[in-house]
C-alpha cells in the first residue's frame, strides 16, 4: 500500500540537508497552519499518481486459464486523507481522484497550486468526517 504523508505543524530536525524553510515553517506550539506552496505541491503530486484513473500504457496479459489480468501500476486507488483542524480535531475522508484531495486540503490541483487561479476546479466539495479525541465520528 503506497502512502502520502506531510508532517505539518511539528519541530524536527532531518538531517544536516533540512531546507531553511522547513525550519522557518516549522512551529514549536504544534498548531496547525495552511500548507506552504511547495508543501501543497508536493502533497498534490504524491496524490495525483495514486489516484491516476488512465488506462494509457497499462497492458492486458492473457492468462493460461484465459482470464484476462493487468498491472495497475499503482493507479485507480482510493486514499484516506486527514487534517488536524484549527480547533483541535482531526477531519478525514476518501478520496479516488486529485480534485476530491485538493478540495478537502483547500488547495488547487497540481495544475493551479501555487498559481492565482480561481474558478478552474470542478471538484465537488467533499464534507470533512469530524471525529473526537477518540477517533470517533460526530455526527
Amino acid at each position: 500500500m503506497a502512502a502520502v504523508s506531510a508532517q505539518i505543524g511539528t519541530t524536527r530536525k532531518a538531517d544536516k540537508n533540512s531546507t531553511q524553510a522547513d525550519e522557518q515553517t516549522a512551529q514549536t506550539d504544534n498548531q496547525a497552519r495552511p500548507l506552504t506552496a511547495q508543501e501543497a505541491r508536493t502533497l498534490s503530486e504524491g496524490i495525483k499518481g495514486l489516484v491516476n484513473q488512465s488506462s494509457e500504457g497499462l497492458d492486458e496479459v492473457q492468462n493460461s486459464d484465459g482470464s484476462i489480468s493487468i498491472d495497475l501500476q499503482g493507479r485507480f486507488q482510493n486514499v484516506t486523507v486527514a487534517k488536524k483542524n484549527a480547533d483541535g480535531t482531526i477531519s478525514h475522508s476518501c478520496v479516488d481522484n486529485e480534485d476530491g484531495a485538493s478540495s478537502f486540503f483547500g488547495i488547487g490541483t497540481t495544475k493551479t497550486v501555487g498559481k492565482n487561479v480561481k474558478g478552474t476546479s470542478k471538484a465537488k466539495p467533499v464534507k470533512p468526517i469530524e471525529t473526537d479525541a477518540k477517533g470517533l465520528e460526530i455526527k
